[in-house]
């Protein structure tokens, strides 16, 4: 697993995180599924508010992906663990 490259205090990359074929899946998944504009949550409910938050997202509920991204070998959470807090950048 590769370092971790920091742009900001708390806005990081993993290089080699995802391999070339899991990240074009996860593309074709979002675009798939389709984007829209990201709200944020208030007192008042989900709102726009794009001096706040301004993107795109996709939310995807599947349990099942969700399960398998946490476990076995292959976990997101395994994966993070093997950084070793490297840090670099």
């Amino acid at each position: 697993m590769g370092e971790i490259y920091w742009s900001a205090d708390n806005i990081g990359t993993i290089a080699g995180f995802f391999s070339a074929d899991e990240c074009d899946a996860y593309i074709r998944l979002g675009e798939a599924t389709g984007f829209e504009e990201a709200p944020i949550t208030t007192s008042r409910g989900m709102i726009m508010m794009k001096d706040v938050r301004n993107n795109d997202r996709v939310v995807i509920d599947d349990p099942a992906r969700a399960q398998a991204s946490i476990s076995g070998s292959r976990s997101i959470w395994r994966r993070a663990s093997r950084t070793n807090g490297r840090r670099s950048g």
